[in-house]
């Protein structure tokens, strides 16, 4: 039985539980733009700068899968080919296996801590990297050597980061007068 809901942070041991309040549709569209935005600025113009729109779409995919679903991606990822002027359809296909992995593991992740699930999602990052590098080589694009693969470990390190900061509007404040005892 699994709650999203719920958020469980450092072990078993001292493990602080938070019930989150319900996600607005309007904070998960905007945090997704504001993700896109990052993801065509001169930040992510590094081999190995993570992948915000990447990372958001994944935790958004995970947390509140009947707001994003698979066509959600999809678009964003023609818009980054767009953008990119890459191969129409490279991102696309990437970010909407990339979902597609996620929405697998949605009930299974929220039960580990950041750290665990960020090595859950490292594979799932890598998988969409070689999408991507698959359909460039085929193309008759160039091999962009190893360290493009750093992209994905980068995406990893900033999970926990990510998820952090995302779920600030959903949890509750701390007053003593909302406590009921």
């Amino acid at each position: 039985m699994n709650n999203p809901s719920i958020v469980r942070r450092h072990s078993e041991a001292t493990a602080r539980t938070y019930i989150l309040l319900p996600v607005s549709p309007l904070w998960v569209y905007s945090t997704i733009a504001f993700s896109y935005l990052l993801s065509i600025s001169r930040l992510s113009s590094f081999p190995w700068a993570p992948d915000f729109l990447a990372v958001t779409l994944v935790f958004w995919s995970i947390r509140e899968a009947r707001i994003t679903g698979l066509i959600l991606p999809f678009l964003f990822g023609i818009l980054m080919d767009v953008f990119g002027g890459t191969v129409l359809g490279q991102h696309a296909l990437s970010y909407t296996c990339l979902c597609f992995c996620a929405h697998l593991l949605e009930r299974r992740i929220p039960w580990f801590s950041t750290i665990g699930q960020a090595v859950h999602l490292l594979p799932i990052f890598l998988l969409t990297q070689v999408i991507v590098l698959f359909i460039r080589i085929w193309m008759g694009g160039a091999f962009p050597g190893w360290i493009w693969f750093a992209q994905s470990f980068s995406n990893a390190l900033l999970w926990p980061i990510a998820s952090f900061f995302l779920l600030i509007p959903q949890r509750r404040t701390q007053n003593k007068d909302d406590t009921p005892i």
